[in-house]
Order: structure tokens, then C-alpha cells, then sequence
């Protein structure tokens, strides 16, 4: 089903005269509903709807964004944020801090407990969850463009979390949401998103217009046809790109590469199982194949956490008395010959080990209907941060901690870690983390993707920083000069 969005009142001061951008993606989202996305497609998406109080540079350092200035207590439990003038929602309200925190407040009521790596050190924060509390007590206004963040204890990377696409400032309108980002949506149907600038924000941009499109998978993107019809392009995997129309741009990108196990499942109730089958995918995948590098190098913030002699590897000859399924889809990058060479080489020694393929969508319902042994998946953490990677993923009923794992030792340290306001004491607590999670094994840390962006010459190379399309507005893309003529 075709939708048309009837905002054309937005766009009668004139006609649009710059460029359209087309961009490929494997999966569009139905709606877009900041808290509630779940996969990197959505967040692309949404980057260009909506924006947070904070955003990273190009060098992966935060930046503020919505924000015109800060100030942070000595003791760390105090935020006091004051806002730009004159920032417009797309309706062409101004924004406040009254709409900032009810936005907040909204996605904290649409994630539930889920949101609680992010905002329980809040004050007041089980009190409003549980719908004691109207408000959440923590988040004040206190004026229209000052708003107030006070927290039970120190949370190290608080500004951080307004980089999440969950927090981005969104607002109901007419049954929808919208934001302050650059474009809003005049086109939708399951093929492709359209997006048209708004005229306040035009003149800071060449791009008038991005088109998202469905792809069926990501080599199409890089084919004959792909590279003629798309301007940017995310690739995340070894594949050779031979092109004369785009800049190859290399980045760092902030993905890890899991394994994870269902800790709910008989074949991995016990961690000495999970720790075997990890050793065993670790020692007979071909790294090579896929393009991928040693965690620790693609995550800018992991330093020597992720140490290879730490990791379950193991001889490599395992047998599995049970068959044991793998599912994967594009979001890891993989390749499929490796996939195809690793459960060959896995059959070899004895196992019954299967690797079948699925749409991103059927992964989100095996894991809500913990029907899965085994998946690949590759994750890209909302911040910059070792708290975005292992809470998230690890602590007890958190949004993705999609294994079922639980552990009191470990919740205790991730605790530890986020509280930490001393940057090698909290290095000393995520090593202690990481080891915790190698004797457990409830996930295998495969490695981080290598990535490449392929952006049309018509435009100058732009900074990338690690969290490739995702972290990316494709409006700061800029004419080359010869292209615009200036």
C-alpha cells in the first residue's frame, strides 16, 4: 500500500531546486516510531526525521546538537541543558523544553523497563514506569529553554544516551510522530521512503530530496544496476568494489559480530556447552572470507577488553550430539561462501550444524518467541560507549538481551561500570566484565565489521565516523564544485 503524506502546506514557499539522493537499505520500516525501532534500517531513517539533544563528530567524539550549552555538578548527578533558540519541529512549532521532556518521558513509557540502561538512575524513574508518578521527577523544566537532569547516582555516559535514535526528541502529530530533523516523509509504501526537505532548513543543504529503497539483499547494492542507480551505499563486507562513480571511504565501524545462544534452550542450558560451541564457530570460521577484524580494533572505545587469549577457542573438533540451527540475516556481515565453507567444515568432524537465512523481521520474532538455538547477528550499540554494548545485551530482561541470560555477578559489575565516573576504573571493570562473560559464554564476540561507504563523486568526500549510515546525515553532503557550478 502506497501512503502520501499531506504535508504539502510545508513546501508552497517554492519549488525544490537541489539534488535527489538515492540510498539502498535492506529492510524499510512500517512505521517510524523513534522507541520502537529495532533494526539499523529504521534508525537510518529516522536519523533524518528526528534528532538528539547530542550527536557524534565525525571523530566519534559527542557534540551538541539540540543543545546550546551545559553543565554537569562535580559530584555527577546533576545536568543542567539549555537549548538552541529557534529549533522548529516539523509542523514548524518551536521547540521547548516542555516538549523535550515529554518526548522523553514517551519513549520511556513506550520501552518500559527496556529503558532503563538509559535513564534508571534517573530520579523518580521506577516510580513513573510503574505509573505512580505523572511525571518523571528527575527531568525538570525549569524554564521554557532549560531543562534539568537529576540523577540518583552518577550515570558516566548520560549525554550519550541523547545519540540513541530510542531518545531522539519526537512528538505526536495528527497520529504520527515527528521531530527536528531535516526532512519529513511525503512518500511511503513498502518499496521505498520518500523524504523531502523542509523549507527552514534548505538552505543549509544541497539535498533536497532522499529516496530510500528495499533492497533484496546487500550484494545488489554494489551490482551494475546498484552502482549506477544509488548514490550512497554502506557496504559491510570484504567484497571488492570496482567503481569510477563513487569515493570509497574505509571506516572503522561500530559493529560487533555476535553469536548468540539461547541460555533457555536444553542444548545450551549449560555454559560448558555454549562455551564449546563457541570455541568451536571461533576455530573453523574463516575470518578471512568475511572481512572480519579482531573486536578490539573496530571498537574505538574497547581498547584491550575483547583479548583473543580470553576467548573460548578450543581445538576445533567438538561433536554435537544434537542438530543445532544458526540463523543469520544482512544485518551481520556475512559471507556466504564462508557460511557455506564453515557448516561443510562443521559436518566434516561430525556435527549437524545448519546455517538458514531470514529476514531481519522473522529474527526479531524468534527471539520475542525464543525459538532459535543460535543466531548471528551483528549489533551496532546506541553510544560510543562499553555501557552501550554490554547493558543492553547482557543485563537481566534488557531489550536485547535476546539469550535469556541472567547473572547476579554481572548485572553487579555493569552497575559498577556505569556509576564509574574514573576512566581506568572503569576500564578495570568491563575487563573483569569481559572475562565474566567468557567463562559464561551466553554470546561469542565474532569480531568487528570493516565497513565502506561508496558516495557518488558528484558529492566531496565526507568525515565518517564509526557508526557508518546510521551515525550519518546525508544532508551535510556538499557539490563538488564542479558539479554545482560555484
Amino acid at each position: 500500500m502506497k501512503v502520501y503524506f499531506l504535508i504539502a502546506f510545508l513546501f508552497s514557499t517554492g519549488a525544490l531546486h537541489g539534488e535527489t539522493l538515492r540510498v539502498p537499505l535492506v529492510s524499510l520500516p512500517e512505521k517510524i516510531i523513534p522507541a520502537k525501532i529495532l533494526e539499523v534500517s529504521g534508525a537510518v531513517v529516522a536519523n533524518h526525521l528526528f534528532e538528539g539533544l547530542f550527536c557524534y563528530d565525525p571523530n566519534n567524539k559527542l557534540s551538541s546538537n539540540l543543545v546550546e550549552s551545559f553543565r554537569i555538578s562535580p559530584d555527577g548527578k546533576k545536568y543542567t541543558l539549555r537549548l538552541k533558540p529557534g529549533v522548529k519541529l516539523a509542523n514548524g512549532a518551536l521547540l521547548t523544553s516542555g516538549t523535550i521532556r515529554d518526548s522523553l518521558e514517551d519513549a520511556i513509557l513506550t520501552l518500559g523497563d527496556t529503558s532503563r540502561w538509559a535513564f534508571g538512575m534517573v530520579e523518580g524513574f521506577d516510580g513513573f514506569i510503574s505509573g505512580k508518578q505523572q511525571h518523571l521527577k528527575g527531568i525538570i523544566v525549569s524554564e521554557k529553554n532549560v531543562l534539568e537532569l537529576r540523577l540518583k547516582n552518577p550515570y558516566s555516559p548520560m549525554l550519550q544516551v541523547f545519540v540513541s535514535p530510542y531518545f531522539k526528541i519526537a512528538v505526536k502529530d495528527k497520529g504520527a510522530y515527528i521531530g527536528t530533523g531535516p526532512y519529513a516523509i511525503v512518500e511511503q509504501d513498502p518499496g521505498k521512503i520518500i523524504l523531502k526537505i523542509l523549507p527552514w532548513r534548505r538552505k543549509e543543504s544541497d539535498i533536497d530530496e532522499i529516496i530510500f529503497e528495499k533492497v533484496d539483499s546487500r550484494k545488489s547494492m554494489i551490482s551494475q544496476a546498484g552502482l549506477k542507480r544509488y548514490d550512497v551505499i554502506e557496504i559491510l563486507s570484504p567484497w571488492r568494489i570496482e567503481t569510477e562513480d563513487h569515493t570509497v571511504i574505509d571506516f572503522p565501524y561500530l559493529q560487533a559480530n555476535l553469536l548468540l545462544l539461547n541460555t533457555k534452550k536444553s542444548v545450551f542450558l549449560e555454559k560448558a556447552a555454549r562455551k564449546r560451541f563457541v570455541g568451536l564457530i571461533r576455530k573453523n570460521i574463516d575470518f578471512n572470507l568475511f572481512g572480519w577484524q579482531p573486536t578490539s580494533v573496530g571498537f574505538p572505545f574497547a581498547k584491550n577488553l575483547f583479548k583473543s587469549e580470553a576467548e573460548p577457542v578450543g581445538d576445533g573438533s567438538w561433536k554435537f550430539t544434537v542438530p543445532i540451527t544458526v540463523y543469520y540475516s544482512d544485518s551481520a556481515a556475512v559471507d556466504e561462501a564462508g557460511i557455506k565453507l564453515l557448516q561443510d567444515k562443521l559436518k566434516k568432524i561430525g556435527n549437524d550444524i545448519i546455517f538458514v537465512k531470514v529476514p531481519i523481521t522473522d529474527l526479531f520474532d524468534k527471539f520475542k518467541q525464543s525459538d532459535y538455538d543460535a543466531v548471528l547477528l551483528g549489533y551496532v550499540p546506541d553510544i560510543i560507549d562499553p555501557d552501550g554494548l554490554f547493558y543492553p545485551l547482557l543485563g537481566s530482561n534488557q531489550q536485547y538481551n535476546f539469550t535469556g541470560y541472567s547473572s547476579k555477578a554481572v548485572d553487579d559489575l555493569l552497575q559498577r561500570g556505569r556509576t564509574e565516573l574514573d576512566t581506568s576504573k572503569r576500564f578495570e571493570i568491563y575487563t573483569s566484565l569481559t572475562n565474566a562473560i567468557y567463562a559464561d559464554a551466553p554470546m561469542g564476540f565474532l569480531g568487528a565489521t570493516k565497513g565502506k561507504m561508496l558516495v557518488s563523486k558528484k558529492y566531496k568526500p565526507p568525515q565518517i565516523n564509526s557508526l557508518g549510515l546510521f551515525g550519518f546525515q546525508l544532508n551535510t553532503l556538499r557539490l563538488n564544485k564542479r558539479e554545482n557550478g560555484k
